[in-house]
């Protein structure tokens, strides 16, 4: 699933004409029971209403892919969710085996607001410089699905009776955590043997696991775990701070080059490395030690900067300016060097290096 193609689906369903006409709502107390459960038509709400729940599903149609999204291939097309999405939603009834499949298997201890939108979107054709042409040759369906939780608003003071009290506090529903797009919008058309899934770690969660019928092979690894695999190649072919520096950058620009696919391929990667002077001779055995057949993404190896991170203190630099870091022994004492020029803000002060001389900012 492409970035482009997630950034037009949330763009129609966002929309004045969305394509989602009817939403299920469920709304579970602490307890696991449902306290509310109806199906509803966007066109019937209040304009501020309508708005919230637009928000909501579109909060799943990420299109940080690779962080809070992640596209997970099926071995196994979830032939219920198939039937579901074609339906019509007359009534809350057809929802009652999702609904109970919920209820089994997702874990929480506050009560939550689950959303499903049924996608009905007459997809446009594109001519080859990507102008629509206002005819279209296919209709995607797909229900996008999102829980809330909800938390107990915090303490307040307000007038009441002409006295100063303590209002009473609410549950209150807050955006996503989890949900999923199904099928996938893939080449702007319908993948059923893929999933957009939302979430910190989505496919850590019983109810996604057990919904998709996900083999353990085919879970997307969440942007904790890309992370811990990436830095564990990086350990392996001793990458030095400075190294590391030119490395991230240079991969941060092939990710540039490519605005479509969020994936850092392995032979990227390797060339980068190769570039920035690291010895891969065995980048092969480490890469397979370390990430074997994860997908790496650009939201876990690029980010807008570069942080180095001591005992005593953390810095945060641009990663296009990352290369100029470098190291250098000085008076005995290892340090960090990096290149200023100007003015320097210290705590709101302005302030400046003058050359030749040794300035002390504090």
């Amino acid at each position: 699933m492409k970035k482009s193609d997630m950034r037009e689906l949330r763009k129609v369903v966002k929309s004045e004409n969305s394509v989602v006409e009817k939403v299920w709502c469920c709304y579970v107390d602490t307890e696991n029971n449902v306290f509310y459960e109806k199906m509803r038509r966007l066109s019937d709400m209040e304009e501020a209403e309508r708005a919230r729940h637009k928000d909501i599903l579109t909060g799943v149609l990420s299109t940080a892919i690779g962080k809070k999204v992640f596209p997970a291939w099926l071995a196994e097309q979830n032939q219920d969710l198939v039937a579901l999405k074609g339906l019509e939603w007359t009534d809350t009834e057809i929802f009652s085996s999702f609904r109970d499949s919920l209820l089994e298997t997702y874990s929480h201890l506050d009560p939550y607001y689950a959303i499903a939108g049924r996608v009905v979107y007459d997809v446009p054709t594109k001519t080859k410089d990507k102008a629509y042409t206002g005819e279209s040759d296919m209709v995607y369906t797909a229900m996008v699905f999102a829980i809330c939780p909800a938390k107990l608003s915090g303490a307040e003071l307000g007038v009441k009776d002409e006295n100063i009290v303590e209002l009473e506090r609410r549950w209150v529903v807050k955006r996503p955590e989890l949900g999923f797009l199904y099928p996938s919008f893939d080449e702007r058309g319908e993948n059923r043997n893929e999933a957009a899934l939302f979430g910190k770690d989505p496919a850590a969660d019983n109810f996604i696991t057990t919904l998709f019928s996900m083999k353990e092979q085919d879970i997307p690894a969440s942007l904790e775990e890309q992370q811990e695999r990436f830095e564990g190649l990086m350990t392996d072919l001793d990458v030095d701070m400075e190294t590391a520096s030119t490395l991230t950058k240079a991969i941060a620009e092939r990710a540039a080059e490519d605005k479509e696919s969020d994936e850092i391929e392995k032979a990227t990667i390797r060339r980068c490395a190769a570039d920035a002077g690291v010895d891969v001779t065995d980048f092969d055995e480490y890469y397979e030690n370390n990430v074997g057949t994860t997908k790496l993404t650009e939201a876990a190896l690029v980010g807008k900067s570069v942080t180095i991170e001591t005992g005593d203190f953390k810095l945060n630099i641009p990663t296009e300016k990352s290369d100029l870091i470098t190291t250098r022994k000085v008076d005995g004492v290892n340090c960090i060097l990096i290149p200023v020029d100007g003015d320097i803000v210290v705590n709101g002060v302005k302030t400046s290096l003058k050359a030749g001389e040794k300035q002390e900012l504090f």
